[in-house]
């Protein structure tokens, strides 16, 4: 099962994408179905689905069991044999051979041999040379019956083919083509596998939505039907069109639903691939301790010669050891697949490895290598772009002809428009200057882009914005529920922030947000959650704290709050007010515990503020705006003796 995602931006290889439903020859990528009406064949296909490994040794029965004269099933029976040994990992030319020996008594323009033929003509160097052999071969495919499920298989082949060449158009319409002409009915099987590889050509223009539609509709196939393999491998595709879709979460979820249906028929080629996804998400949500075992695993089965992913997987080993601060380890990482000349999938992979050697160079204080590597990954990422500008252009054109997908197609070139600019500011950008360059290249590999760099982090404080802190908070209710407390939060709210700014002014009001946020940050637990809330708000977040050891990690914020110099603002004395929940307060629904944390903290705003409030159902914001006009207070005047509420005096 073959799975490629970039790194940076996770945009698939197409022809490696093929994975599960791709045969693998020396130096080529073919058959992802046979779709022919031999019922011996379409059983092989089906086991294949379920279980490639114990499918050559069925597949090997049937040939035993043919008449030796029935030389087009056992042609075919070859063919799917090729396709079950790359579903399991192994590279076996001999059946590739004996399948174009077969191959070669039919006609050229036989099905059989167009199946040959397709991976003949991707060998070809000259790109020319392949332009002109695909085109026979789509001629002779299109005089297949519109219907057949040979020319459904087919067309998704040369699709992936084209795509090869970077010609997204024609894979779209070959593939699109393919998706409406065979139905749930007719030809299931290869209407699911087009669906998928639909999804992969709809999720280069962004269109998410419509790309994970189609991803649960060849899914849904492949669990109904038991094709535990194909559904390991959907699984793993629909988890990086979630990441690309910026649903670390679900992208998790998927990889390791992937991992778990490869363990179940024993599949440890699937499972490597799965295990890579996993850790690829895993270091792009910063959850280093979750991205090590999925990153040691995947890279102890793919780090060999000949696999397409050894460089990717030799590059993912060396940003977990520099995210686990071993820059020397990381280096020798990186090393080794310059090294051993592992051939990368893409400019993305490329990229990433000079990206993560520059980073590894600059920790060890070797800054000219350092420098070298950098502009090295600019001009990979100045080349990038310009393909990826002609991609997604490619795919507007393809989709504008497509009927089913006529209701995205504005979404998608408004998308695909933003891309387009963004890259050529990048670009452009890059050219500037070393300090920009340095912005480019680590810029590009601590996000997918610039767009999820904005969402997820505050660009004042440093700290993980409000969306970013949600999803931290999310992925600790993701651990085992035995754990008690599960966790508390707390909300604080820096005490009279506006008088502050009327009085020091905006940039003395900026420093104070920034340097609260340093004070919060040193004085929690590394494991501990810090975000920015929203304006003078911060959201901590204490993973199996309990609410009477998170008041006193607050006390001690507070005491070195008040301690705290600004420049800008010399004479201030820095309070805030605190409301405190565990989450067992709230039925371990963690947005319900930052909403009665909030609510405390107005709480202890009212009863004075420069407080903290750990009990009783607070005050709620919205319901006491009505009241503050009548007693001029937050609130009304509060029933002290119905909340546990600590000043600092007492």
């Amino acid at each position: 099962m073959r799975i490629e995602r970039s790194f940076r931006g996770w945009k698939p290889v197409l022809s490696s994408l093929v994975a599960s439903l791709a045969l693998l020859a020396p130096d080529a990528a073919f058959a992802r179905c046979v779709g022919v009406d031999d019922p011996v064949v379409q059983q092989a296909e089906l086991e294949i689905g379920r279980n490639p490994a114990a499918a050559i040794a069925s597949i090997d029965r049937a040939i035993s069991r043919t008449d030796p004269n029935d030389r087009r099933r056992l042609a075919n029976l070859h063919l799917a044999q090729t396709i079950a040994y790359s579903m399991d990992g192994q590279l076996d030319s001999k059946i590739f051979d004996e399948a174009e020996r077969l191959a070669a008594e039919f006609p050229a323009s036989d099905p059989i041999n167009l199946f040959m033929r397709i991976p003949q003509a991707d060998r070809l160097e000259d790109k020319a040379d392949r332009v002109e052999a695909r085109q026979a071969i789509l001629h002779d495919v299109e005089s297949l019956p519109a219907n057949a499920g040979t020319r459904a298989c087919l067309g998704l082949d040369l699709a992936v083919s084209y795509s090869d060449d970077n010609n997204l158009r024609r894979a779209f319409d070959l593939t699109s083509r393919a998706y409406r002409n065979t139905d749930g009915d007719t030809f299931p099987r290869a209407h699911a596998e087009a669906a998928s590889i639909l999804a992969y050509l709809v999720s280069i223009g962004r269109d998410f939505e419509y790309a994970l539609r189609l991803h649960s509709e060849s899914l849904d196939f492949y669990v109904s039907n038991e094709l535990y393999d194909l559904a390991a491998n959907e699984h793993v595709v629909r988890g990086y069109t979630e990441l690309e879709a910026d649903n670390i979460r679900d992208a998790l979820a998927d990889f390791e639903a992937s991992v778990e249906q490869a363990k179940s028929y024993g599949n440890s080629y699937a499972v490597a691939y799965a295990e890579q996804g996993l850790c690829l998400a895993a270091l792009e949500g910063g959850m280093i301790a979750r991205a090590r075992p999925a990153c040691i695993a995947s890279y102890s089965v793919l780090d060999q010669a000949n696999e397409p992913m050894a460089y990717r997987a030799g590059v993912a080993k060396g940003m977990l050891l520099l995210a686990e601060g071993r820059a020397s380890e990381a280096l020798k990482a990186i090393e080794r697949v310059f090294e051993r000349k592992y051939k990368p999938l893409g400019y993305e992979d490329q990229i990433e490895a000079y990206a993560t050697r520059a980073k590894a160079l600059a920790a060890l204080g070797r800054s000219d290598e350092a420098y070298r590597d950098m502009v090295r990954a600019a001009e990979l990422t100045s080349d990038d772009h310009k393909i990826a500008q002609a991609s997604a252009t490619g795919v507007a054109q393809a989709r504008f002809q497509t009927r089913q997908l006529k209701s995205e197609l504005a979404q998608e070139q408004r998308s695909s428009q933003e891309s387009r600019r963004l890259a050529l500011a990048v670009v452009i950008g890059s050219a500037t200057g070393l300090v920009l360059l340095g912005m480019l290249v680590f810029t590009l590999l601590r996000h997918r882009s610039e767009f999820r760099k904005l969402a997820m982090l505050d660009p004042l404080t440093n700290l993980a914005n409000r969306r970013a802190t949600l999803h931290e908070a999310d992925e600790i209710l993701s651990g085992p529920a035995t754990i008690r407390p599960r966790a508390t939060t707390a909300l604080l709210d820096i005490d009279r922030f506006k008088r502050c700014n009327d009085r020091f002014g905006h940039d003395a009001g900026d420093q104070i947000l920034r340097e609260f946020a340093r004070v919060v940050k040193r004085c929690v637990r590394p494991d501990d959650i810090v975000g920015r809330w929203g304006g003078e708000e911060f959201l901590v977040i204490f993973p199996a704290l309990c609410a009477e050891k998170a008041e006193q990690v607050i006390e001690r914020i507070r005491r070195e709050a008040e301690v705290q110099p600004f420049e800008l603002a010399p004479d201030l004395t820095l309070r805030f007010s605190a409301g405190i929940a565990e989450i067992e307060e709230a039925g371990d629904d963690m947005r319900e515990c930052i909403r009665l944390a909030d609510r405390r903290l107005y709480q202890a705003k009212a009863m004075g503020r420069h407080r903290t409030c750990s009990r009783g159902p607070g005050i709620d914001p919205l319901a006491s705006i009505g009241e503050q006009s009548g007693n001029g207070k937050p609130g009304g005047s509060p029933d002290h003796s119905s909340e546990a509420s600590r000043s600092p005096s007492a």
